[in-house]
């Protein structure tokens, strides 16, 4: 079992090796060949978030709808979201599920009460169940789902433990820049849109992958009587440069609807718990039993290691 200086128990360490081959760009005045990972602008062997398909709500088909064959002598009360509404959205390795409404009719005849479902999926067929972002989030233009090339399925750790590079400094001059598909000419400098790789600009980190697959037995029984939780916590080494402040990341969290295993992990809030946990990150039931032997995973992303080229204003 692996455990933080602090010996606070998370899940099982399970380490990814690292490539001795690669591209490598480092900042201005650093060598790329000798710099550490927090002078490096990009670095191919670095697991960094990558957009592999982009989904529309205009996509969508039925996945369950109850309301079809309303009987006669039903009559509409009210309708609701199911659960924490939007951000209920679910995946698996073909589909993505929008959120549920459930519709409550009343039957006029003995006035029993009666609960009908309807819910869309948007077919995506990556074969991997992956980590995904809606696009009125970090865009302006809502109604698309962005998937990633992170499986949430499967454990790992990614040995990115040094401090993120704050600076001023120009790096628009120099690099490696890619163009789309759809654009015609080189982008030129400081021009980021139609680039298909663009090394001035920084990317968040995968950090870790973890499930319920890899959770300790001590984490287990930390607290009898209670949910599972699938925890982080973050490394320690004896590089000086070890950033061990847990706001450097950031968490998502995922669960397996029902606790049924069927394979559809529904997207969760998650945070930072403090109290007993304090110094980790965990996944946890925060309204009752209803993850209680549910399926879970969370992922961890981090801080680009080079901030954003930075500009300073006088306020008088």
């Amino acid at each position: 079992m692996s455990k933080t200086a602090s010996g606070l128990p998370y899940n099982d360490y399970k380490p990814v090796e690292r490539g001795d081959y690669g591209v490598r760009v480092a900042r201005n005045g650093f060598d790329a060949e000798t710099s550490g990972d927090s002078n490096l602008l990009f670095n191919s062997g670095w697991r960094i978030i990558q957009i592999v398909k982009v989904i529309s709500e205009d996509n969508k088909v039925v996945a369950v709808d109850e309301t079809q064959n309303i009987p006669a002598g039903w009559v509409y009360v009210d309708e609701q979201n199911e659960g924490l509404g939007d951000w209920n959205c679910a995946v698996d390795e073909k589909w993505l599920y929008l959120p549920g409404i459930t519709y409550t009719y009343m039957d006029t005849t003995d006035y029993e009460y009666h609960l009908l479902r309807k819910q869309y999926k948007i077919y995506h067929g990556l074969g991997y169940v992956p980590l995904f972002f809606k696009s009125k989030y970090v865009s302006d233009r809502p109604g698309y789902y962005l998937l990633t090339n992170v499986d949430i399925r499967e454990d790992a750790d990614y040995p990115y433990t040094s401090k993120a590079s704050y600076y001023d400094g120009n790096t628009k001059n120099y690099g490696i820049k890619s163009i789309s598909r759809t654009r015609k000419r080189m982008p030129e400098a400081g021009e980021t849109r139609g680039c298909g790789l663009n090394t001035s600009i920084q990317s968040k980190l995968v950090m870790a992958v973890k499930t319920e697959k890899s959770m300790t037995s001590d984490l287990l029984n930390e607290q009898p009587g209670t949910n599972p939780t699938c925890a982080w916590a973050v490394p320690r080494d004896n590089n000086s440069q070890t950033t061990t402040n847990i706001t450097d990341y950031e968490p998502f969290g995922f669960y397996a609807g029902s606790g049924s295993g069927s394979g559809k992990f529904m997207e969760y809030p998650t945070g930072q718990v403090g109290g007993t946990v304090s110094g980790r990150y965990q996944f946890i039931d925060q309204a009752g039993a209803a993850f209680e032997r549910a399926k879970m995973s969370m992922v961890i992303l981090r801080t680009p290691m080079v901030a954003p080229d930075l500009e300073e204003f006088t306020i008088s």
